[in-house]
C-alpha cells in the first residue's frame, strides 16, 4: 500500500503544475511547483535520502523551505520546465507571459506572447536551446533561450495536451483530442506526419531513447 513519505509547504493555494529537472552528477535534482498564488517554488531533491531537502540545512528532510521562490506573475501559474544545467526556470501564467527566471530567483526576461491575452498551457526544450510554447492548446511557438519569437503556427483543428520533442529535437510530437498524434518539425513548425486516429484523447506522450 502506498503511503506519505514528505509533505511540503510553500504555497498559498492550490498547486497547479509541477516539474522537474535532470539528474545532476551528484544524483540530485530540482523540483518546480507553480500555485494560483501566482509564485514558482524551487525545490532541492536529495537524490541519497530520496527527499527534499533544505538549502540550507541539508539535513533537514521535516518541512523544508523552498530553495527559492519565484515572483513576477499576476495570474495562476500554468506550465513549467526548470534545467539544473542551464540554471533556468521558465513558468507560463493564465492570459499572461511566459518568464525566465533563474533557480535563486532573479527574473531574466519574459518571452513575447503573440496575441497578449493567450494562455501558455505547455512548454518543451530542444537540445539547441529553443523552446516550443503552445498557447491556449492550438498555438504553437518557437523562441529562442533569449525569449525571441522565431516562428508560429496555428492548429485549428486541434486542442493540443501533450508535446514533446525527440532526443536531436529536429521533431516534436504533439497529441491532442481528436486522438492523431503528429509530427512537427521543430525548425518550421510544420507538420509532416500523422499516425492513425486513437480512439480517445491524446494526454500524455513519450519517446523511447532508440527512437
Amino acid at each position: 500500500m502506498a503511503k506519505i513519505t514528505q509533505v511540503l509547504y510553500g504555497h498559498f493555494d492550490i498547486v497547479t503544475c509541477v516539474c522537474r529537472s535532470e539528474i545532476t552528477i551528484a544524483g540530485n535534482c530540482f523540483l518546480a511547483t507553480g500555485s494560483r498564488d501566482c509564485t514558482v517554488c524551487v525545490w532541492i531533491w536529495n537524490g541519497t535520502k530520496c527527499a527534499i531537502v533544505d538549502r540550507e540545512y541539508p539535513n533537514q528532510e521535516i518541512n523544508p523551505s523552498p530553495a527559492a521562490i519565484l515572483t513576477g506573475h499576476d495570474t495562476e501559474i500554468t506550465c513549467l520546465w526548470i534545467s539544473a544545467e542551464l540554471g533556468i526556470v521558465l513558468s507560463g501564467s493564465e492570459q499572461s507571459l511566459v518568464l525566465q527566471h533563474t533557480l535563486n530567483g532573479d527574473i531574466l526576461r519574459s518571452f513575447e506572447n503573440p496575441t497578449k491575452l493567450s494562455t501558455p498551457r505547455l512548454i518543451s526544450p530542444s537540445n539547441d536551446g529553443d523552446i516550443i510554447v503552445c498557447y491556449d492548446r492550438s498555438k504553437l511557438c518557437l523562441y529562442t533561450l533569449n525569449g525571441k519569437l522565431m516562428r508560429q503556427a496555428i492548429f485549428e483543428d486541434e486542442t493540443i495536451q501533450s508535446m514533446v520533442l525527440n532526443a536531436d529535437s529536429q521533431y516534436t510530437v504533439i497529441g491532442g483530442d481528436r486522438g492523431f498524434v503528429q509530427i512537427v518539425r521543430t525548425h518550421d513548425l510544420q507538420p509532416v506526419y500523422a499516425y492513425p486516429q486513437c480512439d480517445a484523447s491524446i494526454r500524455s506522450l513519450a519517446i523511447t531513447h532508440d527512437q
